[in-house]
């Protein structure tokens, strides 16, 4: 099976660079890691704002992309955010799918083509799919409840109107969904329930006491008691972001028959100017966030829940939708549970059959790949993935902190991709709604790097903004870091772009590993939170709290894990105490807190551990069934496959407690020490900041790791299970290689990595010709400070103009106390002479710095320093006496337009954030060097 797949990359390989027989897969690789491909290579987000786009600027556009390194797009029209009258006076907003818009997406994707990138199209226009073309019956639909304590005995009195908006009104609540006056709802269930329930029951069906006039009136007998009352509404969810044509109701994901009419509205105006295909000039078609707001009903799901749970749902219906916590007798809640269950696997089932499946099928019928970001309420988390080409998780820079946050469904995403055999997966990257022009590409580089760790291969940069020239700076902005010609920093953007490549195409072209699946409590979610918003559903479960935690401690311990569900069990195989699924195959399978597992994924577990595979229960066994009918009967299958999977073998299948948050770490260490189960590779002191990931090929095995703490660095020594293989470092900055030295054990590495710094170690069979690599840093206690007088100018971002201070001591720009310095952002010029009488110093060490800097000495070039420690080496220019010292530093944007008017493009994401640390902090010293590693 590896093999086959080996073989496969090396035709990709020979495919793209036309090599001929005499070259191995290892000088493929090499190739090309030194000059990567577009596939490999960074693609960006492109919003078309407002569609006011034409061919003459798309095209231009298209050049800046490609001399920035970057690979690919998605045109992406949405709507514009507060775009100045002047810009729309110059501009002509084009409709989706009409003829002069098509005429530019056809353009474009020939000159991207022209220009050796890769065009994809977004489906629709802004996220959800939609458009006030769609009729009644192909729009979104949900029903919410609204509950009321009853006492009695009492006569109550309302109205259908007042009982529907109450309804209405829950849902908004929950979903921030506007309530218009003319809301169209209405009333589809009334039923009075016992509160508390003693024993479970359906409750009083009180739907015939609603009169034909609008009013409602019963009798409520003597005691306690819950009304439910449920509202169905059609259209209730809004295209956000939808562009001229494309604005309006949310097509109903649900429904096969209007998401097919809504793709073929789309392929019937656009195959006339591609050919009659696609896929002429496209390479995928594109779906964003499925953000549907709970959707949870169309035309014939009553029809559809019977045929496929085996009862009828109406007696039911008002606890399924219920999103309330469920607060009952032990009994009654088992049974809301179960209902709950049934209720969520069906919207789940229709949503992957009738909108993943026929999204895919049209795709492959014009011609081109689907891509899409499977997941949301209304997606299984890993199952939705198998079903495209491309599928797609997403990064966020977090909050005002800019913390890295790749999201947990990447890990899904990436597990689905491996295990159908997928060498791409794609992540929306450096997603930021709050704070765009206040990133660097130091924090895209920490962030980035996760993405890696996470199971990405593929960057797509959110975004890259269509902005014409002549547009007030700092031009027109939707969503996302600011990646644009108009960024202080953008001169130093390929050098990212590149050292992204270069790990892309790594990851692209080997196979990622994994022993150790872990099956999550998904069926207990559904059954009590419902289904949580991929891909922030740690917002909303929080039980057990390491849920979505455990995978990140695995990889920190040296372990590589990925995702199974109970499909994937289902249709796997055992051989040898190992599950087997299409290329995977995994010695051990851990459940999280599991109460609830269907019976055949208990059946599998049984065979599994018969095969001499290992099983680690944490907190408890799983013990019952799902689903509503044929419960007890299903329960005993359950109780009685968990029970002999412990009885098999005690050494490879048990029960370990769980883990506590301040223990993680030593947790996962002890656990799999007591399965012995041995990590792929021991990291001698793991830490929550450094993390790996492993890849092999037929002659690699490939390590990358990563520290992501901005402070402080970390030595560790790395033991690998690998024989007659020599470690190399593949520098992705370069492009280099060295030999990387090994001391004491054969496998053994020691390695030192500074803030933010990562490492990509490759493991080959034969002996290479390169450098040994050799690591030095920086001794700060055998340094000499600078104390010198300094020229800073200061040339602006925007103005044509400049203006020099001479300071005698550094100081941090942003927090200053004068506003033409705190307000700033461009480049800072520092000048100084200094004289030094020792010239043994090695180094140059500018301590601490906030932005890019560039450094010359006595007029010699010493490089660029774009992320973590900035010292440059001085060996053979620092001379004795008197040394003349500049230092360029690139700032961000964010000081200059924070608290702009928030009716302005620039103002939506700045008008809030206080200014913050720039330029050199220092203090700036010569340095002698430590050698750690050689």
């Amino acid at each position: 099976m590896k093999k086959s797949v080996c073989v496969v990359l090396i035709s990709i390989v020979l495919v793209v660079y036309g090599c001929g027989e005499n070259q191995n897969f290892s000088d493929l690789l090499y190739k090309g890691f030194q000059d990567p491909p577009a596939t490999a290579r960074p693609f960006v987000r492109w919003w078309w704002n407002d569609n006011r786009v034409t061919i003459e600027e798309t095209l231009r556009e298209l050049d800046i992309m490609k001399e920035a390194g970057i690979g690919g797009f998605e045109m992406n029209p949405i709507s514009a955010v507060n775009p100045s009258k002047a810009s729309q006076d110059a501009t002509i907003k084009l409709a989706w799918l009409s003829s002069e818009w098509n005429k530019v997406v056809k353009a474009t994707a020939d000159g991207a083509r022209e220009r050796g990138l890769i065009p994809d199209l977004l489906v629709g226009s802004g996220w959800p799919a939609g458009g006030r073309f769609l009729e009644p019956g192909e729009q979104i639909q949900i029903i919410t409840v609204n509950k009321q304590e009853l006492v009695g005995p009492a006569v109550f009195t309302g109205t259908v109107k007042d009982l529907t908006r109450a309804a209405v009104a829950m849902g908004g609540s929950r979903r921030r969904e506007q309530l218009p006056e003319n809301v169209n709802a209405k009333l589809i269930f009334l039923r009075l329930v016992h509160h508390p329930m003693q024993s479970f029951e359906t409750g009083i069906d009180l739907m015939d006491r609603a009169s034909s006039d609008g009013t409602v009136q019963f009798d409520i007998p003597d005691g306690k008691y819950l009304l439910y009352a449920g509202a169905w509404r059609e259209g209730y969810r809004q295209v956000v972001g939808g562009c001229l044509g494309a604005e309006g109701p949310v097509v109903d994901h649900l429904n096969k028959k209007a998401v097919q009419k809504y793709l073929d509205r789309m392929s019937d105006a656009l195959n006339p100017f591609f050919g009659g295909a696609l896929g002429n000039s496209l390479r995928a078609m594109f779906f964003d966030s499925f953000e549907l707001g709970h959707t949870n009903w169309t035309n014939d799901f009553a029809e559809q829940f019977k045929k496929r749970r085996g009862y009828d749902l109406v007696p039911y219906l008002h606890y399924m939708v219920d999103l309330d916590s469920i607060v009952a007798e032990p009994v009654v809640a088992d049974s809301l549970k179960r209902l709950r269950y049934d209720f969520n696997i069906t919207i789940i089932e229709l949503f992957m059959e009738r909108f993943m499946t026929t999204y895919t099928e049209w795709c492959h019928e014009h011609r081109v790949k689907s891509r899409s970001q499977a997941y949301g309420r209304e997606a299984h988390p890993l199952d939705t993935s198998f079903l495209v080409d491309l599928p797609e998780g997403e990064t966020w820079i977090w909050g005002a902190e800019k913390q890295p946050h790749p999201c947990t469904i990447n890990r899904f995403v990436a597990s689905a991709a491996h295990l159908s055999g997928k060498s791409v997966v794609s992540a929306e990257s450096m997603t930021n709604p709050v704070t765009p022009f206040r990133i660097l590409p130091s924090d895209i580089k920490s962030t980035d790097d996760l993405n890696f760790i996470s199971g990405t291969t593929h960057t797509v940069l959110h975004g890259f903004n269509y902005s014409p020239p002549g547009v007030e700076f700092p031009g027109w902005v939707r969503f996302g870091c600011f990646f644009s010609e108009h960024n202080t920093w953008w001169p130093y953007f390929k050098r990212w772009a590149d050292y992204n490549a270069r790990i892309s195409w790594i990851m692209q072209n080997s196979l990622a590993q994994a022993r150790v699946a872990i099956l999550t409590p998904e069926v207990d979610i559904w059954s009590t939170v419902g289904r949580p918003y991929h891909p922030f559903a740690e917002r909303e479960v929080t039980t057990p709290w390491y849920i979505y935690e455990l995978w990140k401690v695995f990889h920190q311990n040296g372990f590589n894990v990925e995702y199974i569900s109970d499909s994937v069990l289902a249709g796997a195989t055992f051989e040898e105490g190992t599950v087997i699924f299409g290329p995977r195959a995994y010695e051990v399978i851990i459940l999280e807190d599991l109460q609830s597992i269907l019976p055949k994924t208990a059946q599998q577990l049984e065979k599994f551990a018969e095969s001499g595979g290992k099983i680690i229960y944490i907190g408890q066994t799983p013990h019952r069934s799902p689903s509503f009918k044929n419960a007890s009967t299903n329960d005993e299958l359950v109780k009685k496959s968990i029970d002999a999977s412990l009885k098999i073998n005690p050494k490879n299948v048990g029960i370990v407690t769980s883990p506590e948050s301040d223990n993680i770490l030593e947790w996962v260490k002890i656990t799999m020490e007591l399965f012995d189960v041995r990590p792929d590779v021991e990291i001698s002191h793991p830490n929550a900041h450094l993390s790996q990931i492993y890849h092999k090929t037929a002659e690699h095995d490939i390590f990358f790791f990563t520290w992501s703490d901005t402070s402080q660095s970390i030595d560790f020594t790395a033991r690998f299970k690998i024989e007659k293989k020599i470690p190399y470092v593949w520098n992705p900055e370069t492009a280099e290689r060295f030999r990387y030295p090994v001391k004491g054990h054969g496998s053994d590495l020691a390695i030192h990595l500074e803030p933010q710094e990562s490492i990509l170690l490759i493991f080959e069979p034969t002996e290479i010709d390169c450098p040994v690599f050799k690591k030095s840093i920086i001794d700060r206690h055998n340094s000499e400070i600078l104390s010198t007088e300094w020229q800073v100018t200061f040339q602006h971002a925007v103005r044509d103009t400049s203006f020099t201070k001479q300071m005698n001591e550094l100081v941090d720009i942003g927090q200053s106390d004068e506003e033409e310095l705190n307000r700033f952002a461009g480049i800072v010029c520092y000048h100084s002479k200094f004289k030094t009488n020792d010239t043994s110093h090695t180094m140059l060490d500018l301590g601490k710095v906030f932005g890019i800097s560039e450094v010359r000495l006595n007029d010699q070039p010493l490089g660029i320093c774009w992320y973590g420690v900035h010292s440059y080496d001085v060996s053979n220019v620092l001379k004795q006496g008197e040394n003349l010292l500049e230092v360029k530093v690139t700032t961000h944007l964010g000081n200059l337009l924070r608290g702009a008017p928030r009716n302005t493009s620039a103002g939506r994401y700045s008008w809030w954030y206080p200014a913050e640390k720039m330029g050199i902090l220092g203090p700036v010293r010569l340095c002698k060097k430590n050698t750690v590693i050689e």
